[in-house]
């Protein structure tokens, strides 16, 4: 038996990433679409394709920075999405969560470095990133918020590590 960290956001458990802003919104939308919501979903398409960067409020134990960004990934493993290397460096059982800032990129350079990563199996030039055990998001607009594909609410949130909450039988 192995024990394994995961991630909680507004009441939500993750195990591999929660996002915000562009992250969000497309997860919501496939949920959507899923659930035959389609003028829901397309109203999310299309705030994906128009949004600005959103002025974040990013609180890692204590130690505050502020950016304009239109997504942040916070993450337990190395891998996001489908098995796309973000965090190669990142631990599930480390008692720590990976926070990936992506300041100043616009949605095509966005778009560009995640099929680049695609294409080679690495992340290329990587994102601001930092790490600890409580993450506080916040931001004077309504920036949505999931939690591994499940919408977890707005901004502002706390996401918390819980340590070796998992039991893992191999």
């Amino acid at each position: 038996m192995k024990r394994s960290d995961v991630g909680e956001v507004s009441g939500k458990i993750f195990f591999e990433t929660c996002g915000i802003g562009m992250d969000a919104d497309m997860f919501g939308a496939a949920r959507l679409a899923e659930r035959g919501r389609w003028g829901p979903a397309l109203r999310r398409i299309v705030r994906w394709a128009t949004a600005n960067t959103h002025r974040v409020e990013v609180t890692v134990d204590g130690k505050t920075e502020r950016h304009g960004v239109l997504q942040i990934l916070i993450v337990n493993s190395p891998y996001y999405g489908w098995a796309l290397p973000i965090v190669p460096n990142a631990d599930m059982t480390d008692g720590l969560l990976d926070v990936a800032i992506f300041p100043r990129k616009g949605r095509l350079e966005l778009i560009r470095w995640m099929a680049t990563i695609w294409h080679t199996g690495r992340p290329g030039r990587p994102p601001r990133l930092v790490r600890g055990k409580v993450i506080e998001l916040a931001s004077s607009e309504a920036v949505p918020v999931h939690a591994d594909g499940q919408i977890a609410g707005r901004l502002p949130v706390t996401v918390r590590c819980c340590e070796g909450a998992l039991r893992v039988f191999a």
